[in-house]
């Protein structure tokens, strides 16, 4: 029986052109906000998520658990990596957080 990691990496794996990240949230109604309306962050998006690998389940498995503390309810932030980098390689010349 595989772990709710390995079948999240699974799943994530199919979709070969995203970055993905992980955010925790203790309210049902914040998880529904941020699928409804958007994902804000105010400087670095690696302070309130974590950036997966699903080629490595253990990892996803790994960050699954380390962050229940901030909550049962997990959205999964999928970017392709075409504007990620694009985004990131603004971010580095203004010298504004995005990573």
């Amino acid at each position: 029986m595989k772990s709710q990691g390995e079948a999240l990496a699974t799943i994530l794996r199919s979709f070969k052109d995203c970055c993905f990240f992980l955010h925790n949230t203790k309210e049902l109604n914040v998880a529904e906000n941020i699928l409804n309306e958007e994902f804000l962050f105010e400087n670095q998006l690696s302070r309130s998520t974590d950036h997966i690998n699903p080629n490595d389940p253990v990892e996803v498995t790994y960050f699954l658990f380390h962050r229940k503390d901030y909550g049962s309810f997990t959205i999964i932030i999928a970017i392709p990596k075409s504007i990620f980098e694009k985004y990131s390689a603004i971010s580095s010349k203004n010298d504004v957080g995005f990573k």
